[in-house]
């Protein structure tokens, strides 16, 4: 089981009635947890009358053009509602997506979701994945197909309260000609007879209007960190953890950064022993030839710290031949360490886009990504 919770900026109603409606899933929803090349009939009808208590509803065909298995919907007022996938014969489990849209101002909401399954055997591998799975990584899961709704939602609202202020009702602003469309007439018929309007009244009242926040950036509707993070115990510390990863990862690049370049240096100051160290060179002196000495000295201090020569017991007299092994060996360490460099940095890098991801959401959504 999933559970998330996450502050959105359309209403109350206008959340209810997107959950509520499952032909937008394949075009919201496409390459995140949908596909709108997947569409099959919307034969969706009513279980009984639209009560004081709640409505349901049943479709036949289900997701994915009946790949999966029919679907029954369950509005309970005022903020409940579940949606059943039976996909036990397809599949092997039962999905049910739970849906609690709390109130909290016009225009201003709070969603507490839960994502269950029900497998048949145990679930298998996905059963093991979503039981030992953190739970900050499935909240950041869910949190796509949520901004796949939450910029559209916002505009959309913003256009019926603009209807509704010149005394439209929803069935004049919507457009609403199949039975695709049956659960959000079912929400509307029960907001206007049982639900006097909303929980802040008609949204078309002058009262409501002005309450109405008006409309807000990109940034901010894709702000995660202020709608979720901040207020989730577990990604909070899922943010921690990634942060202290993100450390230990950039202080162990920049380590082994210095010794694959100590071991570099080493290598080249090998080179200049072993020309201090020739004949050529120890019988005369030669203009240069006391800075080749002192590179002999570094030479000797860092080859003792980057490839350690017990055989060699005074590496200001390496040969050449020695000299030529020795080389080998410290170019080997230098590529070793700044490998290692080069690995810690690109995990470092990597972990900066799952860092990101608790402070923001992503634009595009995926829908727009596909061409096809």
């Amino acid at each position: 089981m999933v559970c998330s919770c996450l502050l959105l900026l359309p209403g109350r109603s206008s959340l209810m009635e997107n959950v509520l409606d499952a032909s937008h899933v394949p075009f919201t929803h496409h390459k995140s947890i949908s596909n709108r090349n997947a569409i099959g009939a919307y034969d969706v009808r009513m279980s009984g009358p639209v009560s004081r208590d709640g409505f349901r509803s049943m479709w036949a065909t289900g997701p994915r053009a009946g790949q999966l298995g029919p679907q029954s919907s369950w509005y309970r007022p005022p903020c409940f509602m579940m949606q059943k996938i039976d996909a036990k014969e397809t599949k092997g489990y039962e999905s049910l997506v739970i849906v609690y849209s709390v109130p909290i101002a016009p225009g201003r909401c709070r969603l507490l979701n839960r994502n269950a399954f029900r497998f048949n055997k145990g679930g298998g591998i996905a059963g093991w994945f979503m039981k030992y799975i953190p739970g900050w990584a499935t909240h950041l899961g869910t949190q796509v197909p949520l901004e796949d709704d939450q910029i559209f939602l916002h505009l959309g609202e913003e256009a019926y309260l603009a209807a509704a202020a010149t005394g439209k009702t929803a069935a004049q602003a919507y457009y609403m000609p199949s039975q695709a469309d049956t659960n959000v007439i079912a929400f509307r018929k029960w907001l206007d007879e049982f639900g006097g309007g909303g929980p802040f009244g008609p949204v078309g009242s002058p009262s409501y209007r002005a309450q109405v926040q008006p409309r807000l950036e990109q940034a901010q509707l894709l702000d995660r960190y202020s709608q979720h993070t901040a207020h989730c115990a577990q990604c909070q510390a899922g943010l921690k953890q990634v942060k202290t990863v993100r450390a230990i990862l950039l202080t162990a690049a920049r380590v082994t950064g210095i010794l694959g370049m100590l071991s570099a240096a080493a290598g080249l100051s090998t080179i200049a022993l072993t020309t201090a160290a020739s004949p050529a060179s120890t019988g005369s002196l030669q203009p240069g030839s006391g800075l080749l000495h002192v590179l002999a000295g570094v030479a000797s201090q860092l080859l003792q710290l980057v490839v350690p020569l017990a055989q060699v017991a005074d590496t200001s007299v390496v040969g050449a031949a020695a000299a030529s092994g020795v080389v080998s060996a410290v170019a080997a360490r230098a590529l070793w360490w700044l490998g290692a460099a080069g690995a810690c940095w690109a995990v470092y890098s990597k972990l900066g886009g799952l860092e990101k991801a608790f402070y923001t959401g992503v634009y595009p959504p995926p829908r727009n990504t596909d061409r096809n």
